[in-house]
């Protein structure tokens, strides 16, 4: 008999735009399926990397891919499942790519003349362009709060201050900090500075504080111990039971796999100790909020919940971009409401923060002492953002 194992680690980390830039649609969403083998390419059109496992690319990339080629190129990659969206150069009629081909089906803005605008000296010849519907370009955007500018990059310089001021801080902290296994606020200040370009532009993205990020990274990463591992461990052989055991039902040959002695199909994991459960629950309830673009992903389907929780526990990258979307969704849950924004209160901050852990006092708790990290981190991002 098996039994089922919620979590071998600590409960924490986590209970279960759309914008459009540059004539494309931004968020980070991809299908929630591989792309095919790419066909024969034309010899001077460049390939993009695949994207991992699915649904990975749906939370990492700020921006859909797509491509400016001819009718050709776009084809190409367009039937190789490499882009969401092609812009074609389709009046260039001296591109043999133009010559003979359809436009793809995922055309969403064709360049099919110019046209010259002003007379005189002053006349200049401008793209005429037409557009599927399929992206309707940018209408307006969303202005900052007045007063208020978006994080930057960190000095690299001041690193070694910042540790100490966290070193100072962490020693302040009453809970658990016995067993932890990557090493001293020190050490985990450096790894998550190592992603500072990632956070800084998800920050950015997202139009929060990029304090927010960096502060549950910070804890959910220094607070690992070796409890996380066994708790992963043990959802990675359950997995492997319920792929063999759905192996041999499509083809009942000999006896059946047998079941390990204890299963899980979930746990906190990677950088931000994130489940997979609360990473589809935050990017459903960002799709609903039209943050987002993509589809719904099924919390209920196995198979999903096991291809979300690889990538949180084997992509630093995938897991940390996550974070935005668990850290808005919780804010949504606990009454924080409206759009992301920079000027959140300082209760707000708090509950944010409580709310990424979980709810009860237990959390609460968690909030209270995550944000004396997010005080440490956002006292050098203010200097830095001017």
């Amino acid at each position: 008999m098996a039994f089922q194992l919620s979590d071998l680690g600590r409960l924490g980390g986590h209970q279960p735009d759309q914008l459009v830039i540059g004539g494309f649609t931004r968020p980070r969403h991809a299908p929630n399926t591989p792309p095919p083998a790419p066909g024969p390419a034309t010899r001077h059109a460049a390939h993009p990397a695949r994207p991992p496992n699915p649904p990975a690319e749906q939370l990492r990339n700020l921006y859909h891919v797509g491509a400016y080629g001819t009718r050709n190129v776009c084809r190409q990659l367009t039937d190789a499942d490499l882009i969401q969206y092609s812009f074609v150069a389709g009046m260039s009629y001296g591109y043999s790519g133009n010559l003979g081909f359809t436009l793809p089906s995922n055309w969403a803005f064709d360049q099919i003349s110019t046209i010259t605008v002003g007379s005189g000296t002053g006349a200049i010849e401008i793209d005429n362009d037409i557009y599927s519907g399929r992206d309707t370009g940018q209408a307006s955007v969303n202005a900052l709060p007045s007063g208020e500018v978006l994080d930057v990059a960190f000095d690299m310089s001041q690193e070694a201050s910042l540790a100490s001021d966290m070193d100072a801080y962490c020693d302040t902290v009453t809970s658990n900090t016995i067993g932890l296994i990557h090493g001293s606020p020190t050490d985990v200040v450096g790894d998550v500075l190592q992603h500072d370009t990632l956070i800084t532009n998800l920050s950015r993205a997202w139009g929060i504080r990029k304090a927010l990020i960096q502060a549950v990274s910070f804890w959910e990463y220094w607070k690992t111990t070796a409890l996380d591992p066994a708790a992963d461990a043990v959802v990675e052989s359950t997995y492997v039971y319920l792929e063999a055991l759905e192996a041999w039902e499509a083809n009942p040959i000999g006896v059946a796999p047998t079941p390990p002695v204890v299963m899980s199909q979930d746990s906190s994991t990677g950088f931000a100790q994130i489940f997979s459960a609360t990473a589809i629950w935050a990017h459903n309830w960002a799709l609903g909020q039209g943050l987002i673009s993509g589809s719904t992903w099924d919390a209920s389907d196995w198979h999903t919940v096991w291809a979300v929780w690889q990538d949180l526990h084997g992509d630093d990258d995938y897991n940390l971009s996550a974070v935005p979307q668990v850290l808005m969704a919780g804010a949504a849950d606990v009454g924080i409401t409206g759009s992301p924004r920079l000027d959140y209160t300082s209760a707000q901050i708090t509950s944010i923060l409580a709310r990424y852990n979980g709810t009860g006092s237990a959390a609460a708790d968690y909030g209270q002492e995550v944000r004396g990290v997010y005080n440490v981190f956002e006292q050098y991002n203010a200097a830095l953002r001017g």
